[in-house]
């Protein structure tokens, strides 16, 4: 009803109130998206009267009373109610004045009503399935252009509430989002927490000490805690006792991180050892983000090599025949798409500089489209990406618009339902 009533999708020849008073919508209102009347400040001239105010909308007027409307002081200024089927006046709470009530039941184009019906009862993977491929390339490619900026949108975000708590430091904040992205999907929050926990200033005071980041990184993650034989994990364990009352850092909790049905590759020690070997590289990580122009310069950025020790190791003391060095093309490209352009993208916008906004998008559609579930199944529909930035514009429109039936507010779905 407040598509049909916002986009006038109804027969307004002779319209009439309930009562037979003519009716002329000279401006159907502002959608109102909080508490109170549907439309904002319209414009309707009833009989000979120009009315300026509220309208509300229901499938039948008996839901005013269901609402509670009646009693509601926030409705005394609704001018019209627009219903799908009346059966009863409705009057305002103030006065107890009746308000003009108009039907549409009659007015709106049955197949419209029967169209958005089928979306509606849809069991398929979207809504459309069996309609979209009638849709224009121009709208599709469209309507993933504009979802793909929601969701660089929403990860701003998040990446401003990180800034907001680390006071406006953009290196400690690159390397929670970073760290939080080379980690798996499980073990992304306790990435994350790690870094959290060391400050850039701190790292920067052991610059050239590659041994005592790596303490830092593996002591903080609580990795460090038992009796080991190999070497390696000994001498962390010996710097990190002395750093940790140095910097007076905290130790997360054993079991933060997972490993059950984790690949080898993406293992925390992997992982922490990557880490490492970044920050090992370059304290001063979002500096050098900022310099990146395309995605083969970050990815040489990203090329920093881990210490030897895990070229036959996945965990401490378990030596492997295979190993795991720099990180791999599709993580980097993980990384890229989820923490470089969201960092870039927020910077450009609190530093009011356009340029690093586009190359934030630049970047995203210079990467290879992802491969994933979602991208799978709109592939079956005949939606292919051709790049990260389309395939965020699929996750972004399954994710809040076709798994919550959204149709009205998605290009596609007004192609279909107005075609």
């Amino acid at each position: 009803m407040h598509y049909i009533w916002k986009l006038r999708l109804f027969n307004a020849e002779n319209l009439q109130t309930k009562t037979g008073e003519a009716i002329e919508v000279l401006h159907p209102g502002f959608h109102n998206h909080d508490s109170g009347p549907d439309f904002l400040n319209a414009k309707i001239r009833i009989g000979k009267t120009v009315w300026a105010g509220n309208v509300e909308l229901h499938v039948n007027s008996s839901e005013w009373q269901q609402h509670r409307h009646q009693i509601d002081d926030a409705y005394n200024n609704v001018i019209l109610h627009v219903v799908l089927d009346a059966q009863s006046d409705i009057v305002t709470a103030n006065n107890q004045t009746v308000i003009p009530c108009v039907e549409l039941r009659h007015r709106i184009d049955a197949h419209l009503l029967s169209r958005y019906e089928l979306l509606m009862k849809a069991t398929a993977f979207i809504p459309c399935a069996n309609s979209i491929k009638s849709v224009s390339d121009f709208v599709i490619e469209a309507t993933l252009e504009r979802c793909s900026i929601e969701r660089l949108e929403r990860k701003v975000n998040s990446v401003t509430l990180l800034l907001d708590a680390s006071k406006g430091d953009w290196e400690h904040v690159a390397w929670q989002v970073i760290a939080r992205y080379l980690g798996s999907g499980v073990n992304r929050d306790a990435m994350e927490a790690v870094v959290k926990q060391i400050l850039v200033s701190v790292l920067s005071k052991h610059t050239g000490n590659a041994l005592q980041i790596e303490a830092m990184l593996f002591g903080v993650s609580g990795l460090l805690k038992g009796d080991f034989v190999d070497e390696y994990p000994r001498a962390l364990q010996k710097e990190f006792n002395y750093l940790k009352r140095l910097h007076a850092l905290q130790v997360l909790e054993q079991g933060v991180f997972r490993w059950a049905k984790i690949r080898p590759a993406n293992f925390p020690t992997v992982r922490l050892a990557q880490l490492a070997a970044l920050m090992i590289s370059d304290v001063k990580i979002f500096s050098r983000l900022l310099q990146c122009n395309s995605i083969n310069e970050v990815e040489h950025l990203f090329a920093a090599k881990p210490n030897v020790y895990w070229n036959n190791h996945y965990r401490f003391d378990e030596i492997s025949e295979t190993g795991v060095r720099q990180i791999g093309k599709s993580t980097t490209d993980v990384v890229a798409i989820n923490a470089v352009v969201p960092l870039l993208f927020t910077y450009g916008k609190h530093k009011g500089d356009e340029v690093y906004c586009d190359k934030a998008v630049a970047l995203l559609q210079a990467i290879n489209a992802e491969v994933n579930a979602v991208t799978k199944a709109y592939k079956n529909w005949g939606i292919n990406s051709q790049s990260a930035f389309q395939s965020q514009g699929l996750l972004q429109l399954k994710q809040h618009y076709c798994s919550n039936f959204r149709c009205l507010d998605c290009a596609i779905g007004n192609t279909i339902l107005r075609s």
